[in-house]
């Protein structure tokens, strides 16, 4: 009987942590997703679809501005690459049929067909079903604010003017939030959420799509653009699966209102600051200005989306060309307390500037086992063995070249802004008197001295991971 009951509790605990929905065809219920806590457990690989692999596999020129040849297929024939790498989920391009030559997929064309340039539907489901067997999962991109650059009778279901805000604007003051919801970005007809019927199908829209293909979470564009009332709607609808919303800004202040109706949001406030640190050489110390400003707000810092590269800025290497401070920038990232997100072609060193050069094919490096691909897997292994998204993040020490940060109680990480050798003495350590520690990187052994001190040598601009033998 105790038995039978604990399996009973056991099933209600899983149920709360996902979304339930009735099939309407069925009459099934369906569990929609993977929630917030769950994605936390994830490092996310961002991809491009039409130029992360073709399916015949052939290392083919193009031109940036079109389609590549990338596909659903393509990405099967290369996730033992992506697996390799220490990834357990991807992003993908958004899925749905575009404008002819718009390889990116935010012009919508149909909501209810998806992108033929990529594949067919049903290699769409076995792209996410090989996926799910890895253990590993899918976040789709989708839009909601706005369709393709095109007659509105192009448009299914959105096939009429008084389904977009009018008469077209162009938004010339950021400041003024009217504009940003209500006007047209780069011109893409704004989908006008205050009418019941768009409002009711993309709700009825995305639960379905969810529930077709079996997604696990959701990266959404253009959030600012949208009013934060049609977000607290969708939330209510889908209030367990992860949604990752874009907020292209920096200001803390800003996206905090959006945190109630979006449980994640890619970080471009540290974004900012990482570039700001590890790009130009300012002042270590913003990392930790941030990171207060963020846990003012009261925002599930594990939840966050962090990065160093993607498809909408040009590529951390575009800049700064010294490869080990670029593996101290990406030890932040993969090991901080947010969600780690690495954009293709990072792992191969790829140093593209602005849209469309930071958005190249792969297949261009060969899907080559080198140095970078080599690091970013050790770290991954890193997250994936010793963190743990209840561990607390403590800065122990900042300086201007120099942030250190522990994870729990076991593991310490060193990076630096600068190429020059240095040491530092870190006093306030997870570390007690007499630990030995491995420094996960050269695989030296170390012994934490008086009160858990430990003296770090820096050298040439390579980070240090110490972790306390057990």
């Amino acid at each position: 009987m105790l038995y039978f009951v604990n399996i009973i509790s056991l099933m209600f605990v899983y149920l709360c942590n996902a979304h339930i929905s009735t099939d309407s065809l069925s009459g099934n219920t369906q569990l929609i997703g993977k929630s917030k806590e769950e994605w936390k457990t994830r490092i996310i690989y961002q991809l491009i679809t039409d130029r992360f692999a073709r399916t015949d596999g052939e290392n083919a020129s193009c031109d940036l501005h079109k389609m590549c040849g990338g596909s659903f297929r393509g990405i099967i024939n290369k996730l033992d690459y992506i697996q390799g790498l220490g990834m357990n989920a991807i992003w993908i391009s958004p899925i749905l049929k575009n404008r002819e030559n718009i390889y990116h997929g935010y012009e919508t064309l149909d909501f209810y067909q998806i992108n033929s340039n990529f594949g067919s539907e049903q290699d769409l489901i076995e792209l996410i079903k090989e996926l799910h067997k890895r253990e590993m999962w899918i976040m789709v991109d989708v839009v909601f604010n706005h369709v393709a650059m095109t007659n509105y009778s192009q448009i299914n279901p959105f096939n009429k003017e008084e389904y977009y805000h009018q008469p077209p604007c162009k938004i010339v003051d950021y400041s003024n939030q009217s504009q940003v919801e209500n006007c047209w970005l780069s011109g893409l007809p704004d989908l006008k959420q205050e009418n019941e019927y768009v409002q009711n199908t993309l709700l009825d829209w995305i639960e379905q799509l969810i529930q077709k293909y079996n997604i696990d979470g959701l990266r959404v564009d253009t959030v600012k653009h949208v009013p934060i009332w049609f977000w607290e709607k969708l939330h209510k609808r889908l209030p367990n699966i992860y949604m990752l919303g874009e907020l292209l800004d920096e200001n803390v202040d800003y996206i905090s209102r959006y945190k109630d109706v979006m449980n994640g949001i890619l970080n471009y406030p540290m974004y900012g600051a990482l570039k700001r640190v590890f790009q130009n050489g300012e002042s270590c110390r913003q990392i930790r200005d941030v990171n207060n400003t963020i846990e003012m707000k009261q925002f599930d810092t594990r939840a966050l989306g962090g990065f160093l590269d993607n498809h909408d800025q040009p590529r951390f290497r575009s800049v700064q060309k010294n490869t080990n401070i670029f593996k101290s920038a990406l030890t932040y990232i993969m090991l901080a307390d947010s969600i780690p997100i690495i954009y293709y072609g990072s792992e191969q060193g790829y140093s593209g500037g602005n849209d469309p050069q930071n958005r190249e094919p792969l297949w261009w490096c060969g899907y080559k086992y080198v140095d970078l691909y080599a690091f970013i897997k050790i770290l991954a292994a890193l997250r994936r063995t010793y963190i743990k998204p209840t561990l607390n993040f403590i800065d122990r020490y900042k300086s201007d070249h120099f942030f250190a940060f522990s994870r729990g109680d076991n593991i310490l990480v060193c990076t630096t802004n600068t190429a020059n050798n240095f040491s530092i003495d870190i006093t306030y350590s997870p570390f007690k008197q007499g630990d030995l520690l491995t420094e996960m990187l050269s695989k030296e052994t170390v012994v934490a001295g008086e009160m858990g001190s430990i003296h770090v040598e820096m050298k040439q601009g390579m980070p240090r991971v110490f972790i306390k033998k057990n």
